[in-house]
């Protein structure tokens, strides 16, 4: 029981990486995009290839998947900068499905359907990471860095920019701030974090194959941010911690595994739409309060 309870909360802790990166582009940038699972696949598959093919130590290898998920990020953010509302959602969409493709087809690389087994768990300092706490801690360790970087950022100066971005970019364009700058550099970021969380679940799973980096990915830390509150940063994180604690306790109340995964879905889908119509705030979230204009009477 142990066991399966440090599973579920190692598995949390790198969905919250995910979640608090994207809520740099979508809670504070304003930039619905649903390509951040394959920025997590693009450092899953350069972090394992790089362990198994180079024999890269564990930290090398999260650095590395960092780098290539950002340089991808800033290759295709200067386009995708340009386009807003449905057409980034559409752009965004078109980018996951060519990755997932790529992972499918570059068999000589990825092995295709097959997958990238034998990965090899963590190792700091010549020590084994290789028993569910100190995989854990491994993970927390994570969390806590992308934390540290992501607070600074959103909590700065730099962090009002994309705030304003969010609000209005044709103000920050008049006060001389250039939007498609400030655009690709918080998507190269967020897209950094996605590459580092990647090669952890990597290194945890010991297999990735594409399959774990579906369009659903990218819809579960969607969720995540939404329902724990956008552009709070600890919120997502509570609600990556909650979509992966209500799906595991339908295991107890004795569904069958035939129809567990497709209730999962729909659970994931009425969470969300109970969250936009309730408290589109999300969780955590401060509730916006809406004033009056002078003169108005009660």
């Amino acid at each position: 029981m142990e066991a399966y309870v440090l599973t579920v909360l190692s598995m949390a802790g790198i969905y919250a990486i995910l979640a608090m990166s994207y809520d740099l582009t979508f809670g504070f940038a304003g930039m619905f995009s649903v390509a951040h699972g394959a920025f997590f696949g693009i450092g899953a598959y350069a972090g394992a290839l790089a362990m198994l093919g180079l024999d890269v130590p564990f930290p090398a290898a999260v650095l590395l998947g960092a780098a290539l998920a950002a340089v991808v990020a800033m290759v295709i953010a200067g386009p995708a900068s340009r386009l807003e509302g449905d057409y980034l959602v559409v752009g965004s969409l078109s980018f996951a499905v060519i990755c997932y493709e790529l992972m499918i087809n570059l068999t000589g690389v990825t092995r295709g359907p097959m997958g990238l087994p034998g990965i090899p768990s963590p190792r700091i300092f010549g020590i084994a990471f290789d028993t569910p706490w100190l995989l854990l801690a491994v993970i927390l360790a994570i969390l806590a860095i992308t934390a540290l970087v992501a607070a600074r950022v959103a909590f700065s100066p730099y962090g009002r920019i994309l705030r304003a971005l969010k609000d209005d970019p044709v103000a920050v364009e008049a006060a001389g701030k250039s939007v498609i700058r400030h655009k690709v550099q918080v998507m190269a970021l967020s897209a950094a974090m996605a590459g580092a969380a990647g090669v952890v679940y990597a290194a945890y799973v010991n297999f990735i194959d594409p399959e774990s980096f579906v369009l659903r990915t990218s819809f579960v830390i969607l969720v995540a941010a939404v329902l724990g509150g956008a552009g709070t940063l600890w919120g997502p994180c509570l609600g990556a911690l909650f979509l992966w604690i209500v799906p595991e306790a339908l295991r107890f109340v004795g569904i069958p595994s035939g129809i567990r995964g497709p209730l999962n879905e729909i659970a994931y889908g009425c969470l969300l739409l109970g969250v936009v119509l309730l408290r589109p705030e999300g969780i955590v979230g401060k509730r916006r309060l809406r004033t009056r204009p002078r003169g108005e009477l009660a």
